[in-house]
């Protein structure tokens, strides 16, 4: 299942920024009540590293000074959510 990551700067390839994880809600849109922090890092328009593991970037949309991709994988970032929290 794919999960939304959102940026507020994207930032040069090679870059680690902080960024937030979500879930899909209901009508496809980032849930936005799952945030959880994580580190990016990107390596190419289409892989970046969430929290040192690797996900391929389906799409990714810039808008209001934010990047939002749409990276395949839930990821342990949203499952470990709990226990950052």
């Amino acid at each position: 299942m794919p999960s939304f990551v959102i940026v507020q700067q994207s930032g040069l390839i090679g870059e680690t920024t902080d960024a937030i994880i979500c879930d899909p809600g209901g009508a496809g849109w980032p849930d936005r009540r799952t945030d959880t922090p994580i580190k990016l890092r990107r390596v190419s328009e289409r892989l970046v590293y969430v929290d040192g593991e690797p996900r391929s970037v389906i799409s990714s949309v810039g808008g209001n000074g934010t990047v939002t991709y749409l990276v395949n994988g839930t990821g342990s970032a949203t499952t470990r959510r709990p226990h950052r929290v």
